[in-house]
């Protein structure tokens, strides 16, 4: 094979690979091509399926090229040709994905290792001793020791243990608080606390007699007094082995030692809303870098789907406890966007949710939170869930416990009642009068405004806007963030601060620009 020819075929080698490797991280809308061109016959996904065997076919046939040494037009325009469609097809597809393109990058990073490795081996087998330096002694040591290395750092591309997000604090109710952090190897795990390093006491989960283990998730749940003032921090070791009564323990890894001040009971607060992120890291740095707040919500959306549990981790706990600091609480509220993708239901796993459920209460310094879990925006027959769905009996359940929520004593004695609900509940005119999601948004606005709440926040719409109460419908207002409120203007979110027996509510731009939208007095 001609020098041309060997460029030649390198660069349609790894144009190959390339667009193989695109059409494997863009497997999770597959779905979209059986949709658009239509399955054939009883075949499901047979289309996706087609256009995979194929991409693997031409990735095959220009490496026994390469192997034989076989050059010539005829391959070459064949060759082409395949990788000019594939890079349309590709493209198409990534067109498709619009605002959710990060699931392609995602994807792309967890195959980069592989890629890379196997690029190494093909070239170190293949091409290498096609080379004059092939010839050269001490080359090919050199190259065999480079192979070596290579497939050394493959086997062990875990590593050694460390946290990747965390640790942060989530409040469960007023005497309890959790401290949640991730690793990147199952381990198990403890919080060390106390008033200073020297007085440090050690607490560890466990549950029917186990200690909690062989997770990459960790939850310690904490008791507190009211302005309980102290320093912690995670530490977890690496369990490399865990088989019948045998435990092979790694490395120790620690977090930081983060002072944490209780604000809880504090008359005066302020706390961000943020919601609809979308996985745009940079709002946490935005939003959160400062010291101008108590706590956050964290009002639904943050994912676009929660395809995979590292998605949980890099896109939001991550930043997150990055930005926050750790010892900034927050409350965690579902968007219509975290009901979606395959890891999903282990989303709890991830969090500390008062009660272990998605709808909830809370109390902070004199604001009560009531957080509700309208679920997915579309009825559950919907041929976007696959006949996974089952909101309508959720909502139900959530409906029953909403009527109760008024009779505590902490609703009672609260002095401003705000409701966070992802979706919007003035939504519901929009949707088919017959659903079940318009019929619970009704029961739901006619509790509330029997209950007189002084505000609904809300995100989902990507457009931020004010509706005032008009005494009927609503009684109460309906603040919506986490959108723009004029094309390209940038995001907003919102800002709530309580101070002298009035609430202000407030919508904050990337450039930390605040614009009052409305007061509430007690």
């Amino acid at each position: 094979m001609k020098r041309k020819n060997l460029v030649l075929y390198s660069i349609l080698t790894a144009i190959a690979l390339a667009n193989a490797a695109v059409y494997w991280s863009l497997k999770p809308i597959w779905f979209f091509i059986d949709k658009e061109i239509g399955n054939i016959g009883s075949i499901d996904n047979f289309w996706s399926i087609f256009f995979w065997i194929l991409s693997t076919a031409v990735c095959i046939y220009t490496l026994v090229l390469f192997i034989i040494r076989k050059s010539g037009l005829v391959h070459s325009v064949i060759l082409i040709f395949f990788n000019l469609i594939f890079i349309i097809f590709n493209i198409y597809l990534c067109q498709m994905l619009g605002s959710e393109i990060n699931i392609l990058s995602r994807n792309l990073l967890t195959l980069l290792p592989g890629l890379l490795i196997t690029a190494t081996v093909l070239y170190f087998t293949i091409i290498f001793p096609k080379t004059k330096l092939s010839k050269n002694g001490k080359s090919r040591a050199l190259a065999a020791v480079l192979l070596l290395l290579v497939l050394f750092v493959s086997i062990n591309i875990p590593g050694n243990i460390r946290i990747t997000s965390g640790p942060s604090i989530q409040y469960i109710d007023d005497d309890n608080f959790a401290v949640i952090w991730t690793t990147n190897r199952k381990s198990t795990g403890w919080i060390e606390w106390g008033p200073d390093e020297n007085q440090l006491s050690v607490k560890q989960m466990s549950e029917k007699g186990l200690i909690q283990a062989n997770t990459r998730a960790h939850k310690i749940i904490m008791s507190g007094n009211q302005n309980d003032n102290f320093i912690f921090r995670a530490g977890s070791k690496d369990i490399k082995e865990l088989f019948q009564n045998n435990v092979v323990f790694g490395k120790t890894v620690y977090s930081e030692f983060i002072e944490f001040e209780d604000n809880k009971y504090n008359d005066e607060i302020s706390f961000y809303v943020l919601s609809d992120i979308h996985e745009r890291k940079d709002l946490y740095e935005k939003y959160l870098s400062g010291n101008d707040y108590d706590f956050l919500v964290l009002n639904g959306d943050l994912l676009s789907s929660v395809d995979t549990e590292d998605i949980i981790i890099d896109e939001m706990l991550k930043p997150l406890s990055t930005y926050s600091k750790g010892f900034t609480p927050f409350y965690f509220v579902r968007g219509n966007h975290e009901t979606r993708g395959a890891s999903a239901r282990e989303l709890p796993d991830y969090l500390a949710l008062p009660g272990d459920s998605y709808y909830y209460t809370f109390n902070y310094g004199p604001v009560f939170g009531l957080v509700l879990d309208a679920g997915e925006d579309k009825p559950d027959s919907h041929e976007e869930y696959g006949g996974l769905a089952d909101f309508e009996a959720y909502r139900e359940t959530e409906s029953e416990w909403l009527k109760d929520v008024s009779q505590s004593e902490a609703w009672k004695k609260a002095e401003f009642k705000i409701v966070f609900n992802h979706i919007p509940l003035n939504m519901y005119e929009s949707t088919q009068e017959d659903s079940s999601l318009r019929k619970t948004e009704e029961e739901w606005v006619k509790i509330l405004n029997s209950i007189e709440i002084d505000a609904l926040i809300s995100g989902h719409t990507h457009k931020s806007d004010f509706i005032e109460a008009d005494g009927d419908r609503f009684k109460f207002p309906i603040i919506v963030g986490g959108g723009y409120r004029k094309a390209n203007s940038g995001y907003e979110a919102i800002k709530i601060e309580v101070e002298n027996d009035s609430m202000k509510i407030y919508l904050v731009d990337e450039d930390g620009q605040l614009s009052e939208i409305c007061t509430i007095d007690d």
